[in-house]
């Protein structure tokens, strides 16, 4: 509900119940797993739950990784699991890294622990979370599901098979039960933790080569840090044989290319003039976008090598201008030159601060329906006790604790004694669970993030302090933190989706902008959010976005690791351990936008069984309707705002570009800059004014309510 503050990742559900917190988390509102995605089993698109977030960190992988055992595999035990990695949907999933990637696919090969069962024994058993992997070397094994009203089908599977792959990324029960049908089944199993580290301490090294490798290129030595991060992930990786021709003389194309690996010559009229090596760069003219051929043919030069490359399009995307690039080549040795790439970015960043800022005034001005306290109205925030709140409702209830509506008793004379009282929204969080979870750094930064956010899409933290019961404590049992935030009381966009089915693109276009200026000022503050979705997006009563539950939110400048997350919102790179940034807040605007459109996000599977498999080989689970239900088209550009989000490729992803937020902004679906910087609500006529009556909390009924 609209409360202002989220208990957990599971959302706010209204519930009656008395003051004191639950002893124990319930299993149905657990929105956390500590292992992996947790995905809902609510075929009516139930309430999504999150991970809280596994610790990535160097010094946890790298504890991870030393705690596991290795085995080394012969050449015929890594055949098979070469063929097990190649199937379609491990290939689809992981990516077929068996070919692509050699070094993780021996990563992987080698920590995979042999395991022997017995007839009759279970490696899935339908209904059951499994976090395991297995590959069979051999025996026979019987994969049945039991489908309701139809007797189920069952298949056998032999040497090479995979059962349980997604175990490796989702928390999800199995649908199928597998089970031994040979005398004795062998195999290799790889746990979901031993997985990630895997994957995570892979991909960072090959980052950190990477850049280490760019740093030494005679181009890109003056590019600031984050520029070349954004730089080493635009790069693509290709290999040429002998003699193979990278560039042809004559031809007409757009490709920079670095060499990374192996030597090549560059031939004039089939005639050489030059050779190159390592770490040496050709074909720059081209990122200019001109239409002149190419003056000379680059061909691989004494064996295979290998190369790092960038179209002209790509490059213009990451970072705007490249017109002083070809004068950095030719002529300047000169150290002033390093703004050489992307030299206007400062100015767009400069004005997408004047962006948000105005969005702030704006909203200032014509949300006066609810008013924003200080934090100084409630004195010294280090004396402050729950004795000193007045706990009228329960709004809702999470893993961690619950969200109360409350009133702070102060001192009221004068006029102030005949206002009404300024409803709150407390959320109160029982440490013992929050320790039991492992979520205290999250605790911890969410109270520092909310802190430090002042926007008027972002729900406002006034302030925090924590309460050890004493042994005598009878009305305020247990330690508990307790913050006291802003109470938007215009209802959450799931429960608008839930009652209206689908919003009309006006309604959609208006909350979506504010969406993305609040994600615009995070990302400036070098935040990523990393839990978009309609249960988090809050509305103020006169209807204005307000974004909340900040459990995920992690300062990053410029990639981190975490797997975390809500399924159908989930961004791929996260999915693949890949690092991500701020990219994946955009890919979660896309499926929010999505859903606002549709009524159902574009990845969602009831059974939770394909989301993972959908985002990772980009086919998402439901299209665009043709036509709605109810006759309704939904436009030309709504289509391509969501298709420019839902990039499964960051650097061509709306939003992270060197133009930043200003690109979703310059969007022709968005009629004009109104739509960001005037704050407006939506027309009497459209959805959020029909369904008010249904899900606004009316508070100063709720404060005459006792707790």
């Amino acid at each position: 509900m609209g409360c202002g503050a989220s208990t957990g990742n599971d959302g706010c559900n209204l519930v009656e119940s008395p003051h004191m917190l639950p002893s124990r988390p319930k299993a149905s509102t657990d929105g956390v797993s500590k292992g992996g995605l947790k995905s809902p089993t609510n075929a009516n698109r139930g309430r999504k739950g999150a991970i809280g977030g596994e610790m990535n960190d160097e010094e946890t992988i790298a504890t991870i990784l030393k705690a596991a055992p290795t085995h080394a595999k012969t050449e015929i035990v890594l055949k098979v699991i070469r063929a097990a990695l190649s199937g379609p949907v491990a290939s689809e999933i992981i990516g077929n890294v068996a070919t692509n990637d050699p070094e993780l696919f021996h990563a992987i090969a080698l920590h995979m622990a042999p395991c022997t069962l017995q007839k009759g024994e279970q490696l899935l058993t339908a209904g059951v979370v499994s976090s395991e992997w297995v590959v069979l070397t051999a025996g026979q094994v019987d994969i049945g599901t039991d489908q309701e009203g139809s007797g189920g089908t069952t298949t056998q599977a032999g040497p090479g098979a995979s059962v349980g792959l997604l175990g490796l990324f989702y928390d999800q029960p199995a649908a199928s039960t597998a089970s031994c049908v040979s005398e004795q089944v062998h195999g290799l199993r790889l746990d979901r933790r031993t997985f990630n580290a895997i994957v995570v301490d892979h991909n960072a090294r090959r980052k950190a080569r990477l850049t280490k490798f760019l740093q030494k290129v005679d181009l890109l030595q003056n590019l600031p840090e984050d520029k070349l991060a954004m730089f080493a992930d635009a790069l693509k990786v290709k290999r040429y044989d002998k003699d193979e021709f990278i560039i042809t003389q004559g031809d007409h194309s757009y490709e920079f290319y670095i060499l990374l690996e192996g030597s090549v010559r560059v031939e004039v009229d089939g005639e050489q003039v030059v050779q190159r090596n390592s770490g040496d760069y050709f074909g720059e003219v081209a990122l200019m976008g001109n239409a002149e051929s190419r003056v000379a043919s680059v061909i691989a030069h004494e064996g295979s090598c290998t190369c790092l490359w960038m179209g002209q399009r790509r490059f213009a995307r990451v970072f705007g201008d490249v017109g002083s690039m070809v004068e950095f080549r030719k002529y300047s040795h000169d150290k002033s030159s390093k703004n050489f790439i992307g030299a206007d970015d400062e100015k767009h960043v400069a004005k997408d601060e004047a962006l948000v800022k105005g969005s702030s005034r704006h909203l200032a001005d014509s949300d006066s329906s609810m008013p924003r306290a200080s934090a100084e109205k409630f004195g010294d925030r280090t004396k402050l006790r729950p004795h000193d709140f007045n706990f009228h409702a329960v709004l809702g209830e999470g893993a961690y604790g619950r969200v109360y509506l409350a009133t702070h008793k102060g001192e009221r004379t004068g006029q102030q004694a005949k206002k009404p009282l300024e409803p709150l929204a407390v959320k109160v969080l029982a440490m013992a669970h929050v320790i039991d979870q492992e979520q205290v750094s999250h605790v911890h930064d969410e109270i520092r993030i909310l802190a430090q956010c002042q926007h008027r899409n972002i729900v406002q933290l006034y302030c925090h302090f924590m309460h050890l019961a004493g042994p005598r404590e009878r009305h305020f049992p247990g330690d508990k933190i307790y913050m006291v935030m802003e109470f938007a009381n215009g209802g959450e966009m799931y429960s608008l989706i839930q009652n209206e089915g689908k919003l009309t693109e006006s309604a959609a276009r208006h909350y979506t902008a504010q969406i993305t200026l609040a994600m615009a000022y995070l990302h400036q503050q070098l935040f990523v959010y990393r839990d978009l979705k309609p249960e988090n997006v809050l509305f103020s009563r006169s209807g204005h976005v307000r974004i909340t539950d900040f459990g995920l939110t992690k300062r990053c400048h410029d990639r981190t690791w975490t797997m975390c997350g809500t399924p159908d919102y989930i961004a791929p790179e996260i999915l693949r351990n890949s690092g991500h940034g701020k990219g994946v807040d955009y890919w979660a605007l896309g499926c929010v936008l999505f859903e606002m459109l549709t009524g159902l996000p574009p990845f969602h599977d009831p059974e939770g069984n394909l989301t993972v498999s959908w985002v990772l080989g980009h086919r998402p689970g439901r299209a665009f309707p043709v036509r709605l239900h109810n006759g309704g088209v939904i436009s030309e550009e709504a289509r391509s705002l969501v298709e420019g989000l839902l990039q499964p490729d960051v650097s061509k992803r709306l939003g992270c570009g060197h133009n930043g937020a200003k690109a979703i902004e310059q969007h022709s679906w968005f009629q004009s800059k109104s739509d960001f910087v005037r704050g407006g609500v939506p027309n009497q006529n459209q959805n959020h004014a029909r369904s008010s009556p249904a899900i606004i909390l009316h508070s100063q009924d709720l404060l005459r309510r006792p707790c």
